[in-house]
C-alpha cells in the first residue's frame, strides 16, 4: 500500500506486481543483441513506462556477470560483449534546436563517468551548429572561417570512435519526450539524431 500511495516506478524485479518484467528482459537482450536497435515504448502517464526502463536498466547492469555469460557461450555472436552504459535523458520542456544538443550533452556527462571524453566536450554545440549551418550559405562560410565540422554526421562519428576503442556501448533512455511543446521537435530533431 505504501508504492501505491506515492507512485514511484519500480526498480527491481522483486518489486514487480503486474508482470513486466518479462518484457523489461526481453527488451534488454533485444538491446544486448550485436546488432544496435532502436526501441519506442509509449503509453499514457501512469502506465508504467518509467518502471520498465527501471527493469531494462536493472536487467542491462546488473545481471550481465550471472545470466548474460551462460547466454554469451551459448551463442557467441548474437550478443554484444563488450560494456553497457546508459545514459538517461529527461524530454521534458525541450525547445526547438536543442533536443539533439540536450541529449548528446547528457550521453557524453554519463559516458565521461567511463571513459575519457574530454575531446568530445564541445561535440554537442558543434552538432547543433552543424545542422543550423547546413541550411544557410552565411553558416557555412562562418564554419569554414572558424574550421568546424559541417556535418553532422561526422561530428558524430567521433563519439563512436571512443566506443569502439572502448569496447562500450551506449544506451539511451530518452524519457518523456512526448511532453514537448512543439511537435517538431518530436517529429525532426529527435529521429534525425
Amino acid at each position: 500500500l505504501e508504492w501505491i500511495n506515492e507512485e514511484r516506478p519500480i526498480e527491481s524485479p522483486l518489486q514487480d506486481l503486474f508482470g513486466i518484467d518479462i518484457v523489461a528482459r526481453r527488451i534488454a537482450d533485444y538491446l544486448r543483441a550485436s546488432r544496435m536497435h532502436t526501441i519506442g515504448v509509449v503509453g499514457p502517464y501512469g502506465s508504467g513506462k518509467s518502471s520498465l526502463l527501471n527493469l531494462v536498466e536493472y536487467h542491462l547492469l546488473a545481471n550481465l556477470g550471472v545470466n548474460l555469460s551462460r547466454r554469451l557461450n551459448e551463442n557467441e555472436a548474437r550478443f554484444f560483449r563488450g560494456k553497457l552504459v546508459v545514459a538517461r535523458v529527461g524530454g521534458w520542456g525541450r525547445t526547438d534546436g536543442s533536443v539533439g544538443e540536450q541529449i548528446l550533452a547528457s550521453a557524453i556527462d554519463t559516458l565521461g563517468a567511463h571513459v575519457d571524453c574530454l575531446s568530445l566536450i564541445t561535440l554537442p554545440a558543434n552538432y547543433r551548429d552543424a545542422l543550423s549551418e547546413a541550411t544557410g550559405t552565411f553558416g557555412a562560410v562562418a564554419a569554414a572561417l572558424l574550421n568546424r565540422t559541417r556535418d553532422p554526421v561526422g561530428a558524430l562519428e567521433r563519439l563512436d570512435c571512443i566506443l569502439v576503442a572502448s569496447n562500450m556501448r551506449l544506451v539511451i533512455f530518452l524519457e518523456d519526450f512526448d511532453r514537448n511543446c512543439t511537435d517538431t521537435v518530436i517529429r525532426d530533431e529527435g529521429p534525425a539524431l
